[in-house]
């Protein structure tokens, strides 16, 4: 069994790229999905969110993409639900990456995810805003990129650039084949009038890429992700977050069986 891997990316903080992979993590394994998050933000934000707020671990994402011989050693989060996490050290992967030949340095998400995804079902890559090495590392991974586009007029400034720059690492064929790009809107307002303006901004801009999920601004996601708890606990059951997000796991799914192969 070969994983179907995704990186949550976009170059801007906030936008709910850590909610999105862990909430999404925990809806997979709730289906029975042997699901893998990598943490690959050195402000480890997923690694906190899924496992409390450690640092000694023996195996982090460090090791994942620089030490190839070192035995894989995964945290378990639950039932069905594995984090490679990541640590402030990461902070250096950038230059670690910028040192390597340029045969060898796009390849190692890729070549180290070989190694340890065939006893999954999906690996869910969190990213950093940052768009260097390990972004571009993700994308060859990663046949499918999961982008939250917060609807806000000055979050979606960004997301041309981002198709572009998905564009630029797919047609340079390094990758090996192109890349399936999805937006996914994020803290939707439908009664301000500026995130409603901003929302049909990102439906203009992105078009068929946009999943058809709108994910709303809700305190119950800030609780859920403050707890370090689903958003489809039982007592979130009122929260039309909880809603949302359980039509975005059922979209998932489908993108999922759409995109095998």
């Amino acid at each position: 069994m070969t994983a179907r891997r995704y990186a949550v990316a976009v170059q801007k903080g906030g936008a709910g790229k850590t909610t999105t992979a862990t909430q999404l993590a925990w809806g997979l394994a709730a289906r029975g999905k042997r699901t893998l998050v990598v943490d690959l933000d050195a402000q480890a934000n997923a690694t906190v969110t899924l496992l409390g707020a450690k640092s000694d671990f023996p195996y982090t994402a460090n090791d994942l993409l620089f030490a190839p011989g070192k035995a894989a050693v995964l945290q378990r989060a639950g039932e069905n639900l594995f984090v490679v996490p990541a640590t402030l050290r990461f902070s250096m992967a950038e230059r670690q990456i910028a040192s390597l030949p340029p045969y060898e340095s796009p390849f190692l998400l890729a070549n180290a995810l070989e190694r340890i995804d065939g006893e999954f079902d999906f690996v869910l890559c969190d990213l950093s805003p940052a768009h260097g090495g390990v972004f571009v590392d993700a994308v060859i991974a990663c046949p499918t990129i999961i982008a939250p586009a917060e609807a806000n007029h000055l979050a979606i400034q960004g997301v041309p650039d981002l198709q572009d720059e998905i564009a630029r690492i797919s047609a340079s064929g390094v990758a090996g084949a192109s890349r399936t790009l999805r937006f996914l809107a994020t803290k939707c307002c439908d009664h301000q009038t500026a995130p409603r303006e901003a929302l049909k901004t990102i439906e203009e801009l992105c078009g068929e890429r946009l999943l058809r999920t709108r994910i709303p601004r809700s305190a119950a996601v800030e609780q859920a992700m403050g707890k370090g708890i689903p958003i489809f606990d039982r007592r979130f059951r009122d929260s039309p977050a909880q809603g949302a997000f359980t039509s975005l796991l059922d979209e998932f799914l489908e993108l999922a069986e759409a995109t095998r192969g």
